[in-house]
């Protein structure tokens, strides 16, 4: 079972907001703390949330302000 949340915010967000509180219902049992930087949730722990803005935007060619949508996940339970 996929355990997951759904919405929209501007990719500038990002920075204005470098923590994000996860959910009990997503969070993964091995994780105690529920909140987590931005660029771990997105998979780029070594860069700073201007930087991954940054290259977000020069990959995707659009713009800080964008509206981007953001799924966050959790594999929970066994997976067959």
């Amino acid at each position: 079972m996929i355990s997951q949340k759904v919405y929209t915010e501007p990719l500038s967000d990002i920075i204005a907001a470098n923590l994000r509180i996860i959910p009990p219902s997503i969070r993964a049992k091995h994780i105690s703390d529920p909140f987590v930087t931005e660029m771990i949730l997105e998979g780029f722990p070594l860069m700073t949330s201007k930087e991954f803005v940054e290259m977000f935007c020069e990959v995707n060619n659009c713009e800080p302000d964008t509206e981007i949508t953001r799924i966050l996940f959790d594999y929970v339970g066994r997976i067959a």
